[in-house]
């Protein structure tokens, strides 16, 4: 098999990746859930075909393992001026992640109560509670279950600053104005393996289903691969996915009891690449979460995660067999 292009298929999109998959003999990679589109320039450019035709010959192209879609992270951005609000915002959105705004340490601490962020950016100095008070509550709350990365924002920029943020339980720390460069170097440093996209806590009694937590161009891809006449394949696999999650969440519940990081590692991963698959990307971030925790053995918390994950398949229940036009099945369905 020595003359096999190899091409790898991973979640993985943390930085090192690709020169890892060069010196592993893989000829380019491609971040799932794959796009068909992708997938077949990323095949001909691995072969050597694209733009020369049928006869090129064959011949790896290490370039294309550097083509990584860009990681969308869920961000709390805590800053009271307006203006500055309004330039982070845009930076962060351009970069591709999505970003709430809080207005002074208070509403900081509540958003962190109700929505476990990826990363949160902290102005220092803000009204009613300031980011040093802001952070230590924080930090006070998750206790030793999670730990969200923190990066301190300051206009002070006076020696001994960056020591008293990370003092205060900041991992990071910015100078203001901060500059767009400076920020991306942040956010790679703390989101190192693309962070997931978070989902909040929802009553499943009353679920809502959040647009933005869905993918729905994936699933638009797939119905253009249907042959004309053929059984609808995204109401094939819509149904194939809600008949593999309830032994999913099973597994991954008893995993969880038993303290068993392999098994919980496993389940995960397996509906997470379902949930990617099909454009729930809340769904598969928050079993991304679970596998790493599996893999990495450190269980506290895993359950309430996994009620998180257990909300998010409702809701991605809802949303999917809405996009096919069919009635959802009952709950019922997920045990």
């Amino acid at each position: 098999l020595s003359a096999t292009t190899l091409l790898l298929l991973t979640f993985l999109t943390q930085r090192g990746i690709a020169a890892e998959a060069r010196e592993a003999g893989f000829a380019g990679y491609l971040a799932k859930p794959v796009r068909h589109t992708q997938l077949g320039t990323a095949v001909a450019t691995a072969l050597g075909l694209e733009g020369d035709g049928p006869s090129a010959p064959l011949a790896v192209r290490p370039e294309l393992v550097d083509a990584v879609p860009r990681v969308r992270a869920r961000i709390l951005l805590a800053e009271d001026n307006p203006v500055n609000q309004k330039v982070a915002v845009r930076v962060l959105e351009k970069l591709g992640h999505r970003v709430d705004v809080a207005g002074n340490g208070l509403e900081a601490v509540e958003a962190l109560r109700k929505l476990p962020y990826d990363i949160v950016l902290m102005d220092c100095q803000m009204p009613e509670m300031d980011g040093y008070a802001a952070t230590a509550e924080i930090r006070r709350l998750e206790g030793t279950a999670r730990r969200t990365p923190i990066i301190a924002m300051t206009a002070n920029a006076m020696q001994g600053d960056r020591e008293n943020c990370l003092a205060a339980g900041m991992d990071d720390y910015l100078s203001k104005p901060v500059r767009p460069e400076s920020l991306r170097g942040a956010l790679e440093r703390w989101l190192p393996r693309g962070a997931p996209v978070s989902a909040g806590k929802a009553d499943k009694a009353e679920v809502s289903v959040r647009a933005e937590d869905f993918d729905f161009s994936l699933l638009d891809e797939i119905r253009a691969l249907q042959a004309e006449g053929a059984q609808e394949l995204t109401s094939e696999l819509v149904d194939l996915f809600f008949q593999e999650i309830p032994p999913r969440l099973s597994a991954m519940r008893q995993a969880i009891a038993e303290a068993d990081g392999k098994n919980l590692t496993q389940a995960a991963h397996a509906a997470r690449g379902g949930a990617g698959n099909l454009g729930a990307t809340a769904l598969a971030a928050l079993c991304g979460r679970l596998e790493g925790a599996g893999r990495a053995g450190h269980l506290d918390g895993c359950d309430q995660i996994l009620h998180q994950v257990e909300t998010a398949v409702e809701e991605a229940r809802i949303a999917l067999y809405r996009y096919i036009g069919r009635p959802a099945p009952t709950a019922s369905i997920l045990g």
